[in-house]
Order: C-alpha cells, then sequence, then structure tokens
C-alpha cells in the first residue's frame, strides 16, 4: 500500500474521472474530503459521489442527531451543490451487509456515464467492521468490473482533537470477525497463533484480546504495534495510559515484544514485514493463524485488511480479531486535522473467498 503526498492526491482528483464514496456522520472531519473536492475546483461531470448515510433505530445520542443532521444539511446543500451524487441509507447493522453494499456501489457504477474511473473511498468515520465490508466489496467489484476500474485510493482525514467525554457502552466480547465465531473458538482450531496487536484509546479492547491469545495454551507469539505521534505528543500519551496493563504483561511475556510506530507508514510498513516473515516459515500452514487486531487509527485497519488478504493469498489462515457490539467507551473526535491518502494494491481473489 502506497502513501501519497498531498499533490499527488489533487492531481488523482483532477486528472481522473473518480466514484467517490463516503459517509457522512457527526463527526466535522466526515466532511473534510468533501471539502477538499470542493477547493480543488473539480469538474462535475468528473466525479460522482455515493454518500453512505447510517441510521439506528435503537443506539441514538440527541445531541449527535443533531450534529448529523446539521451536517448533512451542509454537505446536500453546498459541498455538493452541482456534482451528482446517490444517496445509500442503511439501518446498521441490521441491514448492511457485503450484498447490500455491493449492490449500491454497482447501482451508481452503472449509472455512471464514464467508461473508466478511479474508486476514492473516504474512510474516516467508517465503523470498523463496516470499513472490512466495504474493502470486500470494492475488491470484487474491481475484479469484475472488467477493466472500468483502474485504481483504488482511500483518504483519511485526522482528527483535529478528540472530545474528553466518554460516552459509556455496551462490553463487547472478543470475536474473530471473517469466521464470525467468538475468538477463542477460532484459536482453539490452531496449534500457533502469532498475533498483531494495535492499541487505541480504550485499553480494555487490546488487553481483552491480548488475554485471549495468551489464555488459548496454544503456541503463541505477540506483537504490540504502538503508534506514537511526533506532532501530538498527548494524544500518543492518552493510548500509553489507557493500554498500561497490557503493556506491563507484555514486558513480562517471552514471547511478547513490543514496537514503536512514528508514522502511518510506518506502522503499515512493521505490520507487513512481520506478515512476510510469518508466511516464510510455511510448514503446516493449516496449524498456524496470523491474528491482526487494529484498535489504532482507522489507517492501520486499512492496512490490516490488505495484510490479511495477502496472507491468505499465500496459502496461510488469517483473520482479524475485534471486539462485538459496541465499544467498551467511545470518543468523537472534535474538528479536522490533515489529510492522509493511500493507493490500494491490486489483489487477485480467489474464486472460493468472493
Amino acid at each position: 500500500m502506497m502513501e501519497l503526498s498531498d499533490t499527488q492526491l489533487a492531481d488523482v482528483l483532477k486528472r481522473s474521472n473518480t466514484l467517490f464514496i463516503t459517509l457522512i456522520n457527526y463527526e466535522e472531519r466526515s466532511l473534510g474530503s468533501l471539502e477538499l473536492v470542493r477547493e480543488l475546483n473539480i469538474r462535475p461531470d468528473q466525479i460522482a459521489f455515493l454518500i453512505i448515510e447510517l441510521t439506528s433505530s435503537t443506539y441514538k445520542i440527541d445531541v449527535l442527531g443533531r450534529l448529523k443532521r446539521n451536517h448533512f444539511t451542509q454537505a446536500y446543500a453546498k459541498l455538493l451543490g452541482g456534482f451528482t451524487y446517490e444517496r445509500a441509507v442503511f439501518e446498521y447493522p441490521a441491514s448492511l451487509n457485503l450484498d447490500t453494499l455491493k449492490g449500491e456501489i454497482r447501482k451508481r457504477m452503472n449509472a455512471y456515464e464514464k467508461k473508466y474511473f478511479n474508486i476514492v473511498a473516504d474512510v474516516s468515520c467508517l465503523p470498523k467492521a463496516l470499513m472490512y465490508v466495504l474493502l470486500e466489496a470494492i475488491y470484487s467489484l474491481w475484479k469484475d468490473a472488467g477493466g472500468r476500474i483502474k485504481d483504488v485510493f482511500a483518504v483519511y482525514v485526522q482528527a483535529g482533537s478528540y472530545s474528553r467525554t466518554e460516552y459509556a457502552q455496551v462490553v463487547g466480547a472478543p470475536m474473530a470477525y471473517f469466521a464470525k465465531e467468538e475468538l477463542s473458538v477460532a484459536l482453539a482450531k490452531k496449534d500457533e497463533i502469532e498475533a498483531v496487536i494495535i492499541p487505541g484509546f480504550e485499553g480494555y479492547n487490546s488487553t481483552a484480546i491480548y488475554d485471549a491469545v495468551t489464555r488459548s495454551g496454544k503456541k503463541i507469539k505477540i506483537h504490540l504495534l504502538l503508534s506514537v505521534k511526533g506532532e501530538c505528543f498527548t494524544e500518543t500519551l492518552k493510548v500509553m495510559r489507557a493500554n498500561q496493563l497490557l503493556l506491563h504483561l507484555a514486558t513480562r511475556h517471552d514471547s511478547a515484544f513490543v514496537k514503536y510506530c512514528f508514522s502511518f507508514l510506518g506502522g503499515m510498513d512493521a505490520l507487513n514485514k512481520i506478515a512476510k516473515n510469518f508466511v516464510k516459515r510455511r510448514p503446516q500452514p493449516d496449524k498456524k493463524l496470523f491474528l491482526i487486531s487494529p484498535f489504532g487509527p482507522k489507517p492501520f485497519a486499512l492496512a490490516a485488511y490488505i495484510v490479511y488478504r495477502e496472507v491468505r493469498l499465500a496459502g496461510m489462515d488469517a483473520e482479524i480479531a475485534h471486539i462485538s457490539g459496541f465499544q467498551y467507551t467511545s470518543t468523537y473526535s472534535v474538528g479536522m486535522g490533515s489529510i492522509s491518502a493511500f493507493q490500494l494494491p491490486t489483489l487477485e481473489v480467489k474464486s472460493d473467498e468472493q
């Protein structure tokens, strides 16, 4: 996966036809990529939008609902004026799955009059589980589009800061995302587990995955990748404080290793190297599992999916671990920071994975 500079991203958007997929929610940064498109003065016939909206009949916070409605108004009345767009509204998570999302993207592709185009997906505010579904859908359509889709890019708008208000939510259980089963069940099927955990603001999540792996009774190796932001030490300190117990446990375990990453690309490279070394040790691939658990910033979840696919395509078993349901706590971003962009690699998809 290749990171693009601001100039390179602008060139991609200005010089190519683009199908742009984004989600608008209560976070101000959900409008960041739309503002960028407006600032670049891209011709309206050059870009088409698919706007994802998520609704929930059971989980609502009034103040966040008002923010989301305000952002919808701002997007549709100002930022998207003159551009063609379609809205895809889903009850989340009940009605959003791979088939429904693929259907909405395919419908937008069919309505787009350009013969060839790029796909740009803004992943800034996507729930991570939805990000994996979106990537699955895009890769499946990429293969079946007969060459119409030229390249695929992901855009991530960093938060200006994070609210100090935490909203208590349901404590979930460690799960294997793609196997759709409890993580303990997935681990029990293997003799050897190599896990990469990328901690985030909520230390509970990463510690729960660590505990599940260390208590599995299997031969294990655990890598902790900690993201260190040189330009924002306070955010780094929050992650360190939230994961004090995890770091304490890891430094006392012979099979656990801690690595500090000072950029998105540095963390992605570290994850990729660990995965490649795992694949090189090929004896009894059916008995080994490469487990990735990304709780840090969204670009690490993006990289986790790419590595998951690459390990699978190499003939080894891989899985992404997460916490079921809503997170233990949730912090919401305030304002907008810089924009990062990544070009996704072309991955051949095995027929049994469609």
